[in-house]
């Protein structure tokens, strides 16, 4: 599957790609480790008539763009982590 790499940028000493992947009608998203491992379970798409469309209409919001900004602010801010602990509170008992 080839894919183009949207954006690269370091966090915490570690380099990361966002990726981006047409597959079907879809262009999907999601970053990766500097070896190509996924940074994070979560992956964002869109739908190619989307995309088209916010181009066609002259959209102040590109949504692949959005997806890419989305994407890194994941990692940048450990959205896997918080989510991990969230259910390791929850299994806890504590809120």
């Amino acid at each position: 599957m080839s894919y183009t790499v949207r954006k690269s940028f370091t966090h915490n000493g570690n380099n990361y790609e966002v990726r981006s992947t047409e597959i079907g009608n879809f262009i999907t998203i999601k970053a990766f480790k500097e070896d190509g491992t996924a940074a994070d379970p979560f992956e964002f798409s869109v739908t190619m008539d989307v995309q088209k469309d916010a181009k066609l209409t002259n959209s102040i919001i590109n949504p692949e763009e959005a997806l890419v900004a989305t994407a890194e602010e994941y990692v940048l801010n450990d959205r896997w982590g918080e989510y991990l602990k969230a259910l390791s509170d929850l299994e806890k008992g504590s809120h």
